[in-house]
């Protein structure tokens, strides 16, 4: 089990256009797991304040999200991050 996590963090920055780093898997090579930690990786780095900025609004952080949609980002899991950041959960 832990090996699989330890998978799913590793491929956290990759892409399903394959452009990702540091193995350059296509969508389909990722888990559900993987692909849904990429888009709650970035959606968490960008609602986090940083010592270089602040956070940056929900509304900026769902539209960047959605400007990955489909090339960085799994569709179903920006739409499924997107709902709930607007829920507020």
């Amino acid at each position: 089990v832990f090996h699989e996590l330890a998978e799913d963090a590793a491929n956290h920055h990759e892409r399903i256009d394959r452009r990702g780093y540091f193995r350059g898997l296509s969508g389909e090579a990722l888990t559900p797991a993987a692909r849904l930690l990429a888009v709650a990786d970035v959606a968490d780095a960008l609602m986090s304040a940083r010592p270089y900025r602040d956070a940056m609004p929900v509304e900026r952080v769902i539209a960047h999200l959605h400007e990955g949609r489909g090339t960085q980002f799994c569709p179903d899991c920006v739409d499924a991050m997107a709902a709930t950041i607007e829920k507020g959960v």
